[in-house]
């Protein structure tokens, strides 16, 4: 399957944080009873809840320290773009669009404090190579263990959501077109959005 969640609870398992964690897993689907039986096998039940579908995250969020995306393949996951608008770092795997969603420019102090061939320091999270449980337990341990980079990185996701704005995306789409049809002026060309 494409979430991967599989990667996600095998990456619980090989946690080395002494910070007490609880995990919620969201959605439903095909795989949803072998990834609670998986879940079971290891007695992870605890810790690991299944909420199901929901019509609204945003509480959800709120309750959350950081989101985990373990996709095989994305284009723009909307989950990630939510946990941005929220203020919730991701951790995910670097895969398809994702790489673009997140700056790894000017990371400050952090830049060099986390080396680990395979992950990668956004401002808004973590990246790491795709089905790597160990390396993906390496990203969930540096987030447990420092609260001050969680922190900042949540403070960059939210101004990283402004990107995905309506009318910032529409002035972009504006701006490729001017530049692809060789027009200098704004009121040449302009994009309405209709119901």
């Amino acid at each position: 399957p494409i979430k991967n969640h599989k990667l996600f609870i095998e990456a619980l398992t090989l946690l080395k944080s002494s910070t007490e964690w609880r995990a919620v897993i969201i959605g439903e689907g095909p795989c949803l009873q072998e990834l609670k039986d998986q879940v079971s096998a290891l007695g992870l039940n605890p810790k690991i809840h299944f909420l199901g579908w929901l019509p609204n995250l945003v509480p959800i969020y709120a309750d959350l320290h950081f989101t985990a995306c373990t996709s095989l393949n994305e284009g723009t996951p909307l989950s990630i773009v939510e946990s941005f608008a929220s203020s919730c770092p991701v951790i995910a795997t670097r895969v398809g669009g994702i790489p673009d969603m997140f700056q790894t420019d000017n990371l400050g102090s952090y830049e060099n404090q986390f080396t680990e061939p395979g992950l990668s320091i956004a401002k808004e999270g973590i990246l790491t190579e795709s089905s790597n449980a160990p390396l993906f337990a390496k990203a969930i341990d540096i987030f447990l263990d420092n609260i001050d980079f969680r922190n900042q990185a949540a403070t960059a996701c939210r101004k990283t959501a402004e990107n995905y704005h309506l009318s910032y995306l529409c002035d972009r789409t504006a701006e490729l077109y001017k530049k692809l049809l060789g027009k200098s002026d704004a009121q040449n060309i302009d994009l309405r959005l209709s119901a």
